[in-house]
């Protein structure tokens, strides 16, 4: 291919059938989990560094990715008092989704008839740890949704058998340190 600029052959591949070759190395995992801060006057959320900060105000939404795994998925977060079921929500299930997406808790103060909000903001502060875990079988989550600890939650479910009776899994964490206010 002689005075073909070898930048235009993914183009070329491209235009003519070929698959583009992905940037995704073979063993980046399949499953992720981001906070993304809304803000203000940008048009999209933008990524929060794990192990980052967020000021006492900030809205987040949760961007989740499951490409494999078992299909109920739960958001749990680790804090300081405990762990806590933030989705699904009492008596509900969230099935894997397909693709990447967005996944946004009801506010702690929230009533069951509220609608759902657009974006989250802790009802602490310090550091949280959120966990993305996937099971076989549908968990129970309390109506308070504090459950007592992340091991126990991964447990397979009383009074199941066969393939559904194993443990889930934790997908993927992030970490947070929420801080205690907003700066000047």
């Amino acid at each position: 291919m002689r005075g073909v600029n070898r930048a235009f052959i993914p183009l070329l591949g491209f235009l003519f059938g070929a698959p583009l070759p992905t940037s995704a190395a073979p063993d980046e995992p399949q499953s992720s989990l981001r906070l993304l801060q809304i803000i203000d006057g940008l048009e999209l959320p933008q990524p929060v560094a794990n192990g980052g900060s967020l000021p006492r105000s900030a809205e987040v939404v949760f961007e989740v990715r499951a490409e494999q795994g078992a299909d109920y998925l739960y958001l749990l977060e680790r804090r300081s008092d405990g762990v806590h079921v933030l989705l699904p929500e009492s008596g509900l299930v969230w099935m894997r989704p397909k693709t990447t997406s967005l996944a946004t808790p009801r506010a702690p103060e929230a009533t069951a008839t509220e609608a759902l909000a657009r974006s989250w903001n802790a009802d602490r502060t310090g550091e949280l740890e959120f966990l993305l875990v996937a099971a076989t079988a549908p968990r129970d989550v309390p109506s308070d949704s504090r459950v007592p600890s992340v091991e126990q939650f991964l447990l397979p479910p009383p009074f199941v058998r066969g393939a559904a009776a194993t443990p889930a899994t934790v997908l993927a964490t992030a970490r947070i340190s929420w801080l205690e206010r907003d700066p000047d």
